[in-house]
């Protein structure tokens, strides 16, 4: 019977004490870069952009999900900032927009994998969000759709 009472009072204590949010992965300068690799990624036009609708928290949220996938996406950011101090002299996050999609461009071309990975992130966690569903694409959530057209950018068509 002391047993059961002790594990009723450990599931009432359970219950009560408050989910502390997680340390984020990210570090401040490696949130300040992810902020500028996913606004370049999907900017903010008529429509909110990748940061107005919280992606790097989702990222950040990802990757405390997806320990094993860290080590990969730091060695990714410092790449990046590598290639803007070997290029243009200076963190990738202090360059003008055109020099960062230069670089971004570069890793493109080159079917970087760091680069997928980031891109599909930003895309997950846009269109995952109030702001790519609603805003965006104009779904409210009352309706099926018969057919899902995908990217309608010719580049995109492949």
């Amino acid at each position: 019977m002391n047993s059961r009472r002790q594990l009723l009072k450990g599931v009432a204590t359970a219950t009560v004490l408050p989910i502390l949010p997680a340390a984020p992965v990210l570090d401040p300068e490696q949130s300040k870069l992810v902020a500028a690799l996913v606004d370049l990624i999907i900017p903010r036009t008529d429509t909110p952009g990748a940061v107005d609708a919280g992606v790097p928290a989702y990222v950040n949220r990802h990757l405390e999900n997806n320990p094993a996938q860290q080590p990969r996406f730091g060695a990714g950011l410092r790449a990046v900032d590598e290639q803007s101090h070997l290029q243009f002299k200076q963190p990738f996050a202090g360059l003008r927009p055109e020099q960062q999609t230069a670089i971004l461009q570069s890793m493109s071309d080159r079917k970087d994998p760091f680069f997928k990975f980031i891109k599909d992130l930003t895309i997950d966690g846009y269109y995952s969000s109030r702001e790519g569903l609603a805003q965006e694409l104009g779904w409210q959530g009352q309706s099926m759709l018969p057919e899902f057209k995908g990217c309608t950018h010719p580049e995109h068509k492949g």
